[in-house]
């Protein structure tokens, strides 16, 4: 599976020979969202406010204190398959989704912009936490240069997604815009729409 991840990468993507992304680049990103986080939760009106309160899982995704990562976090382990892959180009974004039902799945997309398209991968974890897996390359026709440039955030409770998520873009590897979604918050024609939707 290894290699058939590889071999399509291969087929998009030459080698940038950038530096390898590391631990600062996993506390920049999970400040980033903590900041996003934080913003929506003071924002919010109070029905919406206590929905993410008490949804744990992004208070406990993107620790910024070092001393709390943890070498096997779900976040850790992408970036080994960040840099392993050399996958990355200068706009591209990261989307990491959990569906809940009777069995929890993490799926994490990443997206990386061309001029007219984007090349989308799906990566799912092997439910032992010791790495993730590429299931699926798909191109898209997605406009812009991220998946949070326009306005992506539906009402509370009348979006299209079923699974709560992160969503990150980043520019020439730093993380510009991120936005946390629960279930039934996005938009359903945005770009961010179109590629949970598969």
């Amino acid at each position: 599976m290894k290699f058939l991840a590889s071999l399509l990468l291969a087929m998009c993507f030459t080698p940038l020979n950038k530096a390898p992304l590391d631990t600062a680049f996993v506390l920049r990103w999970n400040l980033s969202c903590k900041t996003a986080y934080n913003d929506l939760i003071s924002d919010a009106q109070e029905k919406e406010r206590d929905a993410y309160v008490e949804e744990d899982y992004f208070s406990a995704w993107f620790p910024i204190d070092e001393s709390l990562l943890e070498e096997k976090s779900p976040r850790q382990l992408f970036l080994q398959v960040l840099n392993d892959e050399n996958a990355r180009g200068e706009n591209w974004s990261v989307i990491e989704e959990r569906r809940s039902g009777e069995v929890t799945r993490f799926i994490n997309f990443l997206v990386c912009y061309g001029k007219d398209s984007a090349d989308v991968f799906t990566y799912v974890n092997d439910f032992k936490w010791t790495r993730w897996v590429c299931i699926e390359r798909r191109k898209m026709k997605l406009t812009g240069a991220g998946l949070l440039e326009d306005e992506v955030r539906a009402p509370f409770q009348k979006g299209m997604n079923y699974g709560t998520a992160i969503v990150t873009d980043f520019k020439n590897d730093k993380p510009i815009r991120a936005g946390v979604f629960l279930s039934h918050t996005v938009r359903e024609n945005s770009n961010l729409a179109k590629v949970l939707r598969h």
